[in-house]
């Protein structure tokens, strides 16, 4: 009898035990159902964490939008030891056209800057012209559009330029601008009283044979310039002549303070 009683008793046993252990595997899945959140909310959770840090981060290294990237240009000019002219003579008016896009090139090449660079000695014959002219017409002042010019400049005109017919009226880079020293200055007449430039009979820096002062008579005479037009620019070459400045045949508006030749023995070219 003991014989045939104990395979019947394990088999029970083991049945027993493989019905408890699985119970116990189900009852651990079910309980880690509840336990373990979804992966999908750690990842959630996660997110919104890094995210938040992330925008600190950024904040904290939030570099402000560049305002000043032509200072450079002022700056440069500044080292070469040339003077604004307005800290001499507060009453000249500045209207910087390469500082706008009211240029022959239609593009701003010294950004927001808004003083005119001169070499000391020129700045003084200007301030001459200056005082010339307000004795006469106390209500007029030289408005200045353009002095000292960057070589770096000097190079974007002469590539838009450059085998047009509008390459004579700019200098090669090669042999350099007067305007390259501080030495050459562009500027028309402004009425202070009525904030209005005087009328020169062509647009500053007008390409044409119109803008040219030695035709002047011969344009008088076949009604493209009138009598008024002429006397503005006779008016602007006289006094800045009497300040011992030197106009040029092709621009009315142009005025060299020395020739070049001496300009480049006593001057540095600013690049």
């Amino acid at each position: 009898m003991n014989r045939y009683y104990r395979p019947k008793h394990l088999f029970f046993a083991f049945f027993c035990i493989f019905t408890v252990l699985a119970c116990n595997t189900d009852s651990q899945k079910k309980d880690s159902l509840h336990t373990i959140p979804p992966k999908i909310d750690t990842v959630k959770k996660q997110s919104i964490r890094l995210m938040g840090n992330e925008n600190v981060t950024k904040k904290s290294k939030k570099i402000p939008p560049d305002t000043t990237k032509f200072v450079p240009i002022e700056t440069t000019f500044q080292q070469a030891g040339l003077v604004n002219v307005q800290t001499l003579d507060s009453t000249l008016r500045v209207d910087l056209r390469y500082a706008t896009t009211d240029n022959f090139v239609q593009k701003n090449m010294y950004g927001n800057l808004s003083a005119c660079y001169l070499q000391a000695a020129v700045a003084q014959m200007l301030l001459k012209a200056q005082h010339q002219l307000q004795q006469q017409h106390p209500q007029y002042s030289l408005l200045l559009l353009d002095c000292a010019r960057p070589l770096s400049v000097q190079q974007q005109l002469w590539n838009v330029v450059k085998g047009t017919p509008k390459q004579k009226y700019v200098a090669s880079p090669q042999k350099h601008s007067i305007h390259n020293y501080g030495v050459a200055i562009d500027l028309s007449i402004i009425n202070t009283q009525t904030n209005t430039p005087l009328d020169m009979g062509t647009p500053y820096d007008y390409l044409g044979k119109l803008a040219q002062p030695r035709y002047n008579q011969l344009h008088l005479d076949q009604g493209m310039l009138n009598q008024q037009q002429v006397d503005n620019r006779n008016l602007l070459k006289t006094v800045m002549q009497q300040a011992n400045f030197r106009p040029i045949p092709n621009e009315w508006w142009h005025f060299d303070g020395y020739n070049l030749s001496y300009t480049k023995k006593h001057f540095k070219v600013v690049k």
